[in-house]
């Protein structure tokens, strides 16, 4: 199964007057059985408003973005062993305010998360020709 290796990394940048740049970059590495068996993985980068700090609520939650941060899907081939993500968004900086209130002036702790889910293998067939058995035979008149 392929994995997410090294650190996931968060940058955040401004871009005046009220945007900001976030990239995520990430190292992703197949397996032989992921090659031999065509695999393909659901690739989901979110963004996470982190609430578990003393002060807060304690629970952690997705920043909804739309479209979302990044989501697509991976297909490995056989000629690399793994590859680098960045995937870079330019969004309102408003869109970052996990903590939204009007009278408190708090900081936004932000995470990234990456998921890979295996998807299941695309059924393949295919049809044979078609055999006539049996019933009524009509000769051709001519």
């Amino acid at each position: 199964m392929a994995s997410i290796v090294g650190p996931v990394t968060l940058s955040i940048s401004d871009v005046p007057p009220n945007s900001v740049n976030v990239q995520v970059s990430y190292k992703i590495r197949q397996t032989h059985h992921d090659i031999a068996h065509a695999q393909r993985y659901h690739e989901v980068v979110e963004l996470i408003g982190v609430d578990t700090l003393a002060g807060e609520d304690q629970a952690d939650d997705i920043i909804h973005l739309e479209p979302p941060f990044w989501d697509g899907i991976v297909l490995f081939t056989d000629s690399q062993q793994e590859f680098q993500r960045i995937p870079e968004r330019t969004l309102p900086a408003q869109a970052l305010d996990e903590d939204p209130h009007p009278f408190l002036l708090r900081a936004d702790e932000i995470r990234a998360r990456v998921t890979l889910t295996p998807l299941p293998p695309d059924v393949l067939f295919k049809e044979s020709n078609l055999v006539v058995r049996g019933g009524p035979v009509i000769e051709p008149t001519g």
